[in-house]
């Protein structure tokens, strides 16, 4: 009797960018993203994937994380209506655990992180109650976990959209969220409160570590702040080329001058809300790589030892391509390779691109992506063919492109 075949997932065309967090380097040439509700590992020499399957039960997959040792990925999904996270071993592609957080009132997971030591994991959850769970991810164990709640003053609409350990210290934790900024101490199993930013009508979007008491927080304005002790040292405008300001005597000079233009800087037209969003923020050894606004990303260079000011240097654009005529195509995750040589980004149109930074022109002052892998529809696919005697298949969708794509390449 002749066994049954199995059938096996070998090439994924597309990238699903509604994970939050969705990009990641497993080694110097492996990228990491989910496709369809797979997680894919992307070789960018070979061109060639690994594909590894998530739960099968999945309604939803919400957001991701690759450990500091590069060993394991954790995915956040939703089954049954209930959060639950999956950690997959990045070599065998085998499940190592799951973590069931049995008393978070929501569906959704909207953030995790591993700490630097790749031991404990957060898992941050999304409305009603915004639970903060603090995981010994190999032993299954919840070290410790809280409901994050508006401080009294701040708006009444706040939530949580990103979680971090300081990566100097695994009982310090940051969030960060709509009209949120909290941090949190671990000990003597509870996270308590400690440090929260004294003004917390900002709507930050992201935030990164940049030496092990500060912090730099993106806001829907376009803002870049940094952050130490709950009290904002300097801002940067990243969408206008100078340096960035002592926020201290910013104000100062706007109270001498009986304006306020912090608060109508923070009150701004709702137009000019979301055109400058910064959507990540990337740290590397000079400075800062930032997405923000449509179609670029700012490098910002440190200009002293303090990490306390910034320089933009060069804008990083998306190829313009005018049959696919996107005009307002956004960053909305990045990663950067181990040697600091390769960034990748993830749009919100489902494409990938790359930036070797070897092969920049350093006397221009902005320099182009381009794609990773040929360029994916970036939206609704409405109708697929073969060819009998090629290795072939033609794609057509709603963004009015038709594609022929080669299935044993990709």
């Amino acid at each position: 009797m002749a066994q049954s075949g199995i059938l096996s997932v070998k090439q994924i065309i597309g990238v699903r960018s509604s994970v939050t967090n969705g990009l990641a380097f497993q080694d110097e040439q492996t990228v990491v993203y989910i496709a369809g509700g797979n997680i894919v590992l992307y070789g960018i020499d070979q061109k060639a994937q690994k594909v590894i399957p998530c739960s099968i039960n999945a309604q939803a997959l919400t957001t991701m994380t690759v450990s500091p040792n590069r060993r394991v990925i954790a995915v956040a999904e939703r089954i049954n209506d209930h959060p639950s996270v999956t950690i997959y071993d990045l070599q065998t592609g085998k499940r190592r655990k799951t973590l069931q957080p049995e008393t978070m009132k929501s569906t959704d997971i909207v953030s995790l992180l591993f700490s630097s030591d790749s031991k404990y994991l957060l898992t941050q959850g999304d409305a009603p109650d915004y639970q903060l769970i603090y995981w010994s991810w190999e032993k299954g164990k919840v070290m410790a976990s809280t409901d994050i709640k508006p401080t009294a003053g701040s708006q009444p609409t706040a939530s949580v959209n990103q979680v971090s350990f300081n990566p100097q210290d695994n009982t310090q934790i940051c969030a960060t969220g709509h009209g949120l900024f909290k941090m949190f101490r671990y000990t003597d199993s509870t996270l308590k409160p400690s440090q929260n930013l004294k003004q917390e009508h900002f709507n930050f979007t992201c935030h990164c570590w940049i030496s092990d008491e500060r912090l730099l927080a993106g806001t829907d304005q376009g803002k870049l702040l940094v952050i130490q002790n709950g009290e904002i040292l300097h801002e940067i405008k990243v969408d206008t080329k100078s340096d960035s300001r002592s926020v201290t005597s910013h104000y100062s000079m706007d109270e001498r001058s009986g304006g306020n233009e912090s608060s109508m800087d923070i009150n701004a037209d709702g137009d000019h809300v979301g055109k400058s969003e910064i959507k990540c923020i990337v740290p590397y050894s000079r400075g800062v790589l930032i997405a923000a606004g449509v179609n670029k990303v700012y490098m910002f260079d440190r200009i002293d030892d303090n990490r306390e000011y910034y320089r933009r240097n060069r804008e990083i654009l998306l190829p313009s391509d005018t049959t696919d005529k996107i005009t307002n195509e956004r960053i909305v995750s990045m990663c950067l390779s181990p040697s600091e040589e390769t960034l990748i980004a993830l749009t919100d149109h489902q494409q990938i691109y790359q930036l070797s930074f070897s092969g920049i022109d350093i006397t221009k002052d902005v320099a182009t992506f381009s794609y990773l892998a040929d360029g994916y529809h970036h939206a609704q696919v409405t109708g697929v063919d073969t060819c009998i005697r090629k290795q072939l298949i033609a794609t057509c969708g709603v963004d009015k492109s038709v594609r022929i794509w080669n299935y044993e390449t990709g």
